[in-house]
């Protein structure tokens, strides 16, 4: 049987990056809720960070999976206590699959082992899987001759395994006897000694000891050329060695023998009882350990790939039948053939861990179409069609950083009394800065009848491991906006909870908040790839200017205009981003009237004169870097509530030149809630920007140039703005698609701007 996904999402051919095949043992019974699901949304987090493909391989309803969806990794971990999973190593796939095929109607897994992760990751084509340890030779063999079934597949399975060694309730000196016996390479990462899970050490002598990556996988490509099938064993220390921990591990395996646990059994049962011995510090010390391999593995997978790529351009460049070196496989990946094609994807795993965006657009700018279908004779060239329209992907995308938020009102219906139950209604709505300004910018691009799909808007925060934080990712993925929340466990999804007296007036709030210290910084991969990269006051200081630093040097080195927008979000949090001495990185900026006084303020800037003098000074200490091409453009977009908005623009090129306007609303009847009009604003200002920015084919700072755009994007903004105040929450997605937007924004205006010019 052939690894076949059934996912929610369509299903994609491809991924340019390395895949890391991951069990599901460890999730459904390797530790308990939700310290599972924490460790398994954790090591994919990672992998993603690391530029890779997390790929976690179970069984579900007679399905093999290969990559599953935040929802399944949730009902996998609560599986196992709930005995709705199965652990199966390789002689019980078979079994498993059609025994959890029965029940269609409840959700039955079966959680692999690393010996049959190792043999369906490599029937998927994954090179490389990641585990915490592996299992060994057991230490009374002379009575029972057990042996782990992991050590036989990798004896006969071409894949890679990063582990933490073998636990040392195992005899680790007979494990490396049998691995050595049966050509298995096994090596330690820099150490020269084996390591026994827990422990860094197990008192054996490392076979091999290795200091890079490129080491590593200079290895791996030897053994290929050299047609040996067998596995590699990369094992890697313990970052968090759990001390004392051999006391505990012989009471549990003292424990195992006194209540006859055998088989299966016995691994989850040790785990855990060492967990309850050790006041749960072994359980951290697993933790850490998982994320370590995690860690070491994608950076191996990385050079690897490197390094083929590397072999393959030496080939491209000498002639036919000239090499003096024979190449062996192409990879691992040629036991890609294997897999049964469905719908001609020859590698089958869901688009929720793809590099490539929205690949069930119809307007993907991936090809989708197998070189099959396509004659020699077709004038088109799909290489040279792609290229361009990455570049576009390119020079068009937006990252988003900062706060996501549920925000809960609370209104009496019949007089507010302390210390009692008061009648009265509530209301629950997603908020936060930075998801506001995603969720706008996602509708906007989505309406119909623009070709906006090829301008992709990536979110970056923290979320507690809750429903709310959930409900959040996947409100914003059905606007279109690739979501990467990073989950913790010990926090609650950031909250904001307001009660209101019978006039209306507040009353009290709590801010629920403390999350927010843990947003995420994007990757390079993220910010490599955007032209926009918008940043709310959330996000801890010290992160914010890192992460502007980071984006701001790939510009540099592309040669490409990168634009910095910055959000205040409130004056407490302005003043300290102006004390911090950043906004010389910011290109935008959105502060209301009290926003632009703090950082003014915080900068020791003259307080004299009108709120647009003391914008100009302000707007003098933005962005003081000149670009590649002898340009330091800088915007302040003063949001002044039913005063409208007053815009300022530097564009310096060798002498300084600030233009100004105000631009004075539409009234605006029936508003119901005015707290998103800024957030509003934003999206739809940055959302019209960089598609008319595309349109004149502008290659610079997309918003300090042309007078014509930048002024059609402030009204567009403050169209959004004004949809979105008649609405009783934060964000509406009918009321924004509804207030005329195609026909403010529509492709037509192309004209207007060539008469223009």
């Amino acid at each position: 049987m052939s690894p076949e996904v059934l996912t929610e999402k369509s299903l994609t051919p491809h991924t340019s990056k390395p895949l890391i095949a991951l069990e599901s043992t460890i999730v459904s019974h390797g530790m308990p809720y939700p310290q599972n699901l924490k460790t398994a949304i954790s090591c994919e987090s990672i992998i993603r960070s690391l530029d890779c493909t997390p790929a976690t391989i179970a069984i579900l309803n007679g399905q093999i999976k290969v990559g599953l969806e935040l929802h399944e990794l949730e009902d996998l971990a609560r599986s196992g206590e709930e005995k709705r999973a199965t652990k199966c190593t390789t002689r019980e796939l078979g079994y498993t699959l059609t025994k959890t095929s029965k029940n269609p109607n409840i959700k039955t897994w079966g959680s692999t082992t690393v010996a049959s992760t190792m043999h369906l990751a490599e029937m998927a084509g994954i090179d490389f899987f990641v585990t915490g340890g592996t299992g060994g030779v057991h230490r009374d063999y002379n009575y029972s001759l057990d042996v782990s079934a992991d050590l036989t597949e990798l004896a006969r399975t071409s894949t890679t395994v990063f582990s933490a060694g073998v636990k040392s309730i195992l005899d680790v000196p007979r494990t490396l006897e049998f691995l050595e016996t049966h050509g298995v390479t096994v090596g330690v990462y820099q150490s020269d000694e084996f390591p026994a899970f827990f422990s860094p050490k197990s008192g054996c002598k490392a076979p091999i000891v290795f200091e890079t990556f490129r080491e590593v996988a200079e290895a791996i490509r030897a053994n290929q050329k050299l047609y040996l099938d067998g596995g590699f064993l990369l094992t890697c220390p313990n970052p968090k060695p759990l001390e004392n921990v051999d006391s505990a591990v012989e009471t549990a395996v003292r424990e195992v023998t006194e209540k006859n646990i055998i088989g299966k059994e016995v691994t989850p049962y040790i785990l855990k009882r060492v967990a309850e011995l050790t006041d749960g510090n072994s359980l951290t010390s697993n933790i850490a350990l998982v994320e370590n391999n995690a860690r070491i593995g994608c950076g191996v997978a990385k050079a690897y790939q490197e390094l083929v790529k590397e072999e393959e351009e030496e080939e491209e460049s000498k002639s036919e039948g000239q090499s003096n070196f024979f190449t062996g496989r192409s990879s691992l990946s040629a036991h890609r053939n294997k897999i049964k094609v469905v719908d001609g994807v020859d590698f089958l795993h869901s688009d929720y861990y793809s590099d490539d965006y929205d690949d069930d657009s119809e307007d993907n700018l991936i090809a989708q179409t197998s070189p099959k279908e396509n004659s020699e004779d077709d004038d088109v060239d799909l290489d040279e069609e792609d290229d361009e329209h990455e570049d576009m992907i390119a020079r068009m995308s937006v990252v988003v950083m900062g706060g996501a938020v549920v925000d809960v009102v609370a209104r009496p219906t019949q007089g507010l009394n302390l210390g009692t139950s008061n009648p009265g209604e509530s209301m629950e709505d997603h908020g936060g800065v930075a998801r506001n300004i995603a969720e706008v910018i996602g509708i906007c691009r989505g309406v119909e009848g623009l070709p906006t799909k090829l301008f992709p808007v990536e979110f970056f925060s923290a979320a507690g491991l809750d429903s709310r934080g959930e409900s959040i990712k996947a409100r914003l993925e059905s606007r279109g906006v690739k979501t990467n929340l990073e989950f913790f466990e010990d926090h609650n999804t950031a909250s904001y909870l307001a009660v209101m007296d019978e006039k209306n007036d507040l009353h009290t709030a709590i801010a629920d908040m403390s999350v927010l210290e843990r947003i995420p910084m994007p990757p390079i991969s993220s910010l490599r790839h955007a032209s926009c990269f918008i940043l709310d006051a959330n996000a801890p200081v010290e992160k914010m200017k890192l992460a502007m630093e980071e984006f701001l040097a790939l510009g540099n080195v592309v040669e490409e205009a990168k634009t910095v927008v910055f959000e205040p979000t409130s004056v407490s949090k302005a003043r300290g981003v102006a004390e911090a001495g950043i906004l010389d990185m910011v290109h935008v900026m959105t502060p209301n009237r009290d926003e632009a006084i703090a950082m003014a303020s915080a900068l020791g800037l003259s307080m004299e004169g009108t709120i647009e003098e003391v914008a100009g000074r302000l707007l003098e200490k933005m962005n003081t870097d000149v670009d590649h091409r002898g340009e330091c453009v800088a915007t302040i977009l003063l949001t002044d509530g039913s005063n409208g908005v007053f815009l300022m623009t530097k564009a310096h090129q060798g002498v300084g030149n600030v233009r100004t306007k105000w631009f004075k609303p539409e009234v605006v009847k029936d508003v119901e809630n005015a707290t998103a009009a800024g957030d509003s604003f934003l999206g739809g200002f940055i959302t019209h920007a960089i598609l008319t920015a595309d349109l004149m084919e502008v290659d610079a700072n997309i918003f300090g140039g042309n007078e014509l755009s930048l002024d059609k994007s402030v009204e567009f903004g403050m169209s959004c703005s004004e949809a979105t105040i008649g609405y009783k929450g934060t964000i509406s997605k009918d009321a924004l698609e509804a207030s005329e937007l195609v026909v403010q924004i529509h492709w037509a205006e192309e004209e207007e701007f060539d008469d223009e010019e």
